[in-house]
């Protein structure tokens, strides 16, 4: 696979996983009720609107190299939102539990992020300095969830 198509790639995989974010802060903020939860409605509309501009900064960088930009979310990430909608029938997501399932995501998310930048020698200084700071920022995302999750337990 010759470089630019693979950097178009592995950059379309980060907005995929950013759609899958998108996608799951929106279901979950959904499923969020009661005052007790105000703390993790903030949390949530930051990390959506993270998600959000992450894809909106990775998608020059898919076009640049002759790619569209990927609208879709990840097989993994569909996954998730099937058995999220599965469990909110069964019954409303407890805090505990949707913080779980938020760590999840962004552990994910964290573990792409890296693995994308492993492959940083055939990618352009500018998209390295772009993903090296939604890395940091997504990781500080994550240790905020990380710590509110474990405060529940």
């Amino acid at each position: 696979m010759d470089i630019i198509k693979k950097t178009a790639d592995l950059t379309n995989q980060l907005i995929a996983i950013n759609n899958d974010r998108q996608a799951w802060y929106a279901k979950a903020l959904e499923e969020l009720t009661g005052i007790e939860n105000l703390d993790l409605k903030s949390i949530l509309e930051e990390l959506l609107e993270q998600a959000k501009k992450f894809a909106k900064e990775l998608n020059p960088f898919v076009v640049i190299n002759g790619q569209e930009p990927a609208t879709n979310t990840t097989v993994s990430g569909k996954f998730q939102l099937f058995w999220a909608d599965v469990k909110s029938t069964l019954a409303r997501l407890k805090r505990k539990q949707l913080l779980v399932e938020c760590e999840q995501i962004e552990s994910t998310t964290r573990e792409l992020y890296k693995k994308v930048l492993d492959h940083a020698p055939h990618l352009s200084d500018k998209l390295v300095t772009v993903l090296q700071t939604q890395a940091e920022i997504q990781h500080m995302s994550y240790e905020k969830i990380h710590s509110v999750k474990e405060r529940c337990f």
